[in-house]
């Protein structure tokens, strides 16, 4: 699996710094307007490239920081623990979006890991049907997609080559197939 890109100084400060000018907003607009869904944005791009540790940390900061610009901002509660609660909340709304995002950027990962895509052009054997691989070697379509992707072959015949190989072959073909869940016809024997 692939490992997770460590949190650089860079990052960590434009994440803080981002944070804290929306604290600073929700502080100075006051607590008529609430910006709390804004924090939702460094959350979601922390989890996206770090994972759910690193946006868990972030979440919590954001819930500080919005408690601070609540409290310091003047909002008065009936009772202390009203604001608390409403801190907590935030709290728990941020934790869900980290998970939430960390969560889908490991589900994509592990998915990518699993797909086997070909693109480009392949050179196929327009006789054979055989394809060139990037060394020169030719192998068939059926080998070499199993070594590419993730398919694995049944063989059978479609209907007009089904009937041609029962012409070269000298086989009558009756009118109505004797099998009625199988598509090809009954074969009848040109002796009798």
């Amino acid at each position: 699996m692939r490992k997770k890109p460590v949190m650089q100084g860079v990052d960590a400060v434009m994440a803080v710094v981002s944070i804290l000018v929306l604290g600073a907003v929700d502080y100075f607009t006051g607590y008529y307007l609430s910006f709390f869904v804004f924090y939702f944005i460094p959350i979601a791009l922390i989890a996206s490239r770090y994972g759910a540790k690193v946006a868990y940390v972030f979440s919590v900061f954001c819930a500080a920081t919005w408690f601070a610009s609540d409290r310091f901002g003047g909002h008065p509660y009936p009772s202390a623990w009203m604001g608390i609660w409403n801190a907590a909340t935030r709290l728990a709304a941020f934790l869900v979006v980290a998970y939430t995002i960390a969560r889908i950027r490991s589900l994509l990962a592990s998915a990518q890991q699993e797909v086997k895509v070909l693109s480009g052009l392949l050179p196929i054997c327009a006789k054979c049907k055989k394809i060139r691989d990037d060394t020169g070697y030719w192998h068939k379509i059926e080998s070499y997609l199993s070594q590419h992707t993730e398919a694995t072959f049944t063989h059978g015949l479609c209907e007009p080559c089904y009937r041609d190989a029962l012409r070269e072959a000298g086989i009558e073909e009756s009118a109505e197939p004797t099998n009625p869940s199988c598509s090809v016809p009954a074969l009848r024997s040109p002796q009798g």
